[in-house]
């Protein structure tokens, strides 16, 4: 999985930034980064058909059996 590699790398990359310029730094960067990722997934948050999902199945429409 990608996120089990990023773990180590975006640990070590607060450490050097932490070193270089401080705790706070480290925190900020991480915030913004936060920040910049939320704004670029919230548009594909808001990209569902939501009248399709609460008119429900058209009346020939197969549904299958929960499992």
């Amino acid at each position: 999985m990608i996120s089990w590699g990023v773990i180590p790398a975006s640990a070590a990359l607060a450490g050097v930034i932490a070193e270089l310029w401080g705790v706070r730094a480290a925190f900020v960067a991480a915030t913004v980064l936060a920040v910049l990722v939320l704004a670029a997934f919230v548009p594909f948050a808001f990209r569902t058909d939501l009248e399709a999902a609460v008119s429900g199945p058209v009346d020939d429409e197969v549904v299958p059996a929960p499992r």
